[in-house]
């Protein structure tokens, strides 16, 4: 199996670079594949590397901007709604539980952003701005798009896998300037202490944690974590969702938070929109240990 992978992993590397994006999307699907696989660390590190080098040779042609790329569904490749940039995320799981993250933002032009897997994701940094090269590494599976006055953000909503005791899920700021100068973190969230850049939620392994924009109530909703027992409070490997729901409503000029949020049906309504909780959420709900964009 070895032997199979550096002898792909090489045939990728020697391949030539006039390919159409045809081509291209082929050797990337299958290198996808070997992330998954029960190789070792370093075989799914080669692949992604490699994996890059085939993304780097695909921005060089113009229909990648908008190229379905339907053959590598574990990768993200989100277009901002307005059109400005495309976004292309993946995660590598490592033996020891933990995570490593690529992403690239690429514009209509060709020109793109790295942004570099540098640091961990953490509670205490929740308010200061970071640039691509001190990025912590998150899978986004949602963004969405606001204004204020002319300037627009994009809050990112990600999942990091962390290690094997903790999960954690971010709300983030994505803003990119008149000269496609990209950083992340803008004061735009309410908590108690006044405005942060980003919103970190860290709780057990063993647990799920919802985090999602809900149409029907046009907001961020999220499980409220708290500890199983309260001498554990600030000790993230025994938190989990509690029976009430929180949530982020847009109000021109910050995302306002509401702690408590009636996620009930409206009685009479079988068929109103609601997002999909359990009435009470507990311990007994197990982690999807599923990539979160597909569910695989």
């Amino acid at each position: 199996m070895r032997f199979y992978l550096f002898f792909f992993v090489m045939f990728v590397a020697l391949s030539s670079t006039s390919q159409d994006i045809q081509d291209v999307e082929a050797q990337m699907a299958r290198l996808q594949k070997i992330l998954s696989e029960e190789v070792s660390d370093q075989d799914k590190l080669n692949a992604s590397d490699q994996f890059e080098k085939l993304l780097l040779e695909a921005f060089e042609l113009e229909e990648t901007f908008n190229h379905n790329f339907f053959s590598i569904p574990n990768v993200a490749k989100h277009l901002s709604k307005d059109g400005l940039f495309r976004m292309f995320n993946w995660n590598i799981p490592m033996a020891d539980g933990t995570h490593v993250y690529r992403m690239y933002l690429l514009f209509p032009n060709g020109k793109y952003v790295r942004f570099e897997d540098s640091k961990e994701l953490r509670r205490e940094e929740e308010g200061i701005v970071l640039k691509p090269e001190q990025w912590y590494g998150a899978l986004y599976y949602d963004i969405r798009e606001v204004k204020i006055k002319k300037k627009k953000y994009y809050v990112l909503i990600g999942w990091d896998g962390n290690d094997e005791l903790t999960t954690k899920k971010v709300l983030d700021v994505l803003v990119v300037d008149k000269k496609r100068k990209v950083f992340l973190g803008a004061p735009l969230f309410e908590t108690d202490e006044g405005l942060a850049s980003r919103r970190v939620f860290e709780y057990a392994n063993d647990a799920i944690m919802n985090l999602k924009w809900l149409e029907a109530k046009q907001m961020i909703i999220f499980d409220n974590l708290e500890p199983t027992q309260q001498n554990l409070k600030d000790q993230y490997a025994f938190y989990g969702p509690s029976t009430t729901f929180g949530g982020y409503r847009w109000d021109g000029d910050f995302w306002k938070l509401e702690d408590n949020v009636d996620m009930s049906r409206p009685k009479g309504s079988e068929s109103a929109p609601q997002f999909n909780f359990p009435e009470r959420p507990d311990f007994n709900r197990i982690r999807d240990k599923k990539n979160p964009l597909t569910g695989k």
